[in-house]
């Protein structure tokens, strides 16, 4: 009786362990499939994060290509006087290749033009991402003698004879009678005419009539196309240098000075100008002498001119460019473009002469603390264009019969009217459209996407 109790007893726990040890692993199944769901999580999260790195890269990519068919784009279309609709390559890296199309702007007061630029995958039809302007054609900023972003301030036109193309975005300031001797263009309310100073006499005279609207530019990507230079051609000075270039025909002598030292300069390294005539200077740069080779030089700081700055050929003593010549060059500074006037102190009344198409984009073409001195530093002899934020001081009665600085000797160089191809990597004269959004594109395990 008891071997027959405890042997159904025994069972009986047999059959309970084995229920337990079957909760316990239908438990131990479930846990590791937790662990294995949050395990896949875990490891799927740094995919995710590849992916987003991927994608953003991929967009900072194609911007890159797309920014570099646009500039492309806005070179030509300021090189043709009368674009025609069209589409033509621009770049082809091998995976982007890319194209840029000039569109006429039917509906535009003004001749405008759109130029786009789009980004193709080889695999695609469909551009990938876009990236537009909207440009004057066929005009760049050597198109016009003087063109001002705002006017007035303390600065007017006395008694110049203007002898090319004005224009500006507002209008322009006068107290004297100054003589235009070619369009003068304002934007705004054309109706009420010039700005006139209230205290002076100011009798503009206006040879081709009354002043005329015209578009607004713009200012804040004028040297997107000179900052794209082969990094050959882009100069470094090291911090609290300043580079000096003194051009002797087709060549450059490069040294730098300590920005606290006036005189002091590092030994001359003697260079050619670029064959594509484009450099780039990321600072402060000093230039004199004289170039029998085109160049564009733009700088993330000011551009000083120290001395003489001309033309192989150019008149000795007026500074007008020789007849025939084919040299040019271009100053775009994302500061200021300032005349020096140490060499005026030293010979007084010498005055100076200088052959060049100026953009300043910060401020101003102005001479170095011109408050700060009292003496008449004689004539500027100006050949060129000027492009600049608003007019700085060349020269000024300081009192009565006390005259300081420059007197101005200024002429639009008109071997660059209707020759916007003069100049390579100057900017064509974008207007107030300026640039467009880029339709983003994002890239997926089966290939390109359009996001839009």
């Amino acid at each position: 009786m008891n071997q027959d109790y405890f042997g159904e007893r025994s069972g009986e726990r047999s059959e309970e362990r084995y229920g337990e040890r079957g909760v316990a692993l239908i438990g131990a199944m479930a846990f590791f499939l937790v662990l294995s769901f949050f395990g896949l999580g875990y490891l799927g999260f740094p995919a995710y994060e590849a992916d987003a790195l991927r994608r953003e890269y991929t967009d900072l990519k194609l911007r890159w290509e797309a920014e570099a068919a646009l500039s492309k784009g806005l070179a030509t279309a300021s090189r043709v006087a009368q674009p025609q609709d069209t589409t033509l390559p621009a770049v082809d890296t091998g995976a982007y290749p890319s194209e840029f199309r000039l569109r006429k702007m039917e509906e535009a007061r003004f001749p405008r033009y759109a130029v786009t630029a789009y980004i193709h995958d080889r695999r695609h039809i469909a551009p990938l991402c876009s990236l537009s302007a909207v440009v004057q054609a066929g005009s760049s900023a050597s198109e016009y003698f003087l063109i001002e972003h705002r006017s007035g301030g303390n600065f007017y036109f006395t008694g110049d004879t203007i002898d090319g193309p004005v224009h500006t975005n507002t209008r322009f300031a006068i107290a004297g009678s100054p003589i235009f001797l070619d369009q003068v263009f304002e934007m705004g309310s054309v109706k009420e005419g010039f700005i006139l100073h209230p205290e002076f006499q100011a009798t503009p005279k206006i040879k081709s009539g009354k002043p005329q609207e015209g578009p607004v530019f713009l200012f804040d990507n004028m040297t997107s196309l000179i900052r794209k230079v082969p990094s050959s051609q882009i100069l470094r000075p090291n911090p609290g240098l300043v580079l000096s270039i003194v051009f002797r025909g087709p060549m450059m002598e490069l040294s730098y000075r300590d920005r606290m030292v006036q005189d002091a300069y590092s030994p001359p390294v003697l260079r050619s100008i670029p064959k594509d005539g484009g450099l780039f200077v990321d600072g402060e740069v000093e230039i004199r002498g004289i170039l029998s080779k085109s160049l564009t030089l733009g700088a993330s700081g000011d551009i000083v001119i120290t001395d003489d700055l001309v033309y192989s050929g150019s008149h000795p003593l007026t500074g007008k460019p020789k007849e025939g010549s084919q040299v040019y060059l271009g100053l775009i500074s994302e500061k200021n473009v300032k005349v020096h006037q140490v060499q005026a102190r030293e010979e007084a009344g010498r005055g100076i002469r200088i052959n060049a198409s100026v953009v300043a984009m910060d401020k101003s073409f102005l001479v170095n603390n011109l408050q700060a001195h009292s003496w008449d530093m004689g004539t500027m002899h100006f050949w060129g264009t000027i492009a600049q934020v608003e007019r700085g001081g060349v020269g000024a009665l300081k009192a009565r019969d006390l005259f300081r600085g420059f007197h101005k000797d200024w002429h639009y160089d008109r071997r660059l009217k209707g020759n916007p191809s003069a100049l390579s990597y100057f900017p064509p004269l974008m207007t107030s459209q300026g640039l467009m959004a880029m339709h983003p594109v994002w890239f997926d395990t089966l290939g390109w996407v359009d996001d839009v």
